[in-house]
């Protein structure tokens, strides 16, 4: 199903996706929910944070790409 919202000047178009279904993407937005949720909680602090987060981020850019990038290395 895809839905197109207007808020505003924007529009947003959205597609849903069946949480926790194995999907690379959704596993890893999924886990950068849970990682600032945790580290919120935890108060771990920014540059810790941004890096966990740059860690994730380089996964996505590989699994985006197909290239392995260098957390693959």
């Amino acid at each position: 199903m895809n839905e197109t919202l207007s808020a505003g000047k924007g529009r947003f178009l959205g597609r849903v996706v069946r949480g926790h279904n194995g999907h690379p993407l959704n596993e890893l937005a999924d886990r950068l929910a849970v990682l600032g949720r945790r580290n919120r909680e935890m108060g771990v602090d920014e540059v810790t944070n941004a890096r966990m987060i740059a860690s994730i981020r380089e996964e996505a850019k590989t699994l985006v790409s197909g290239v392995p990038g260098p957390a693959a290395a």
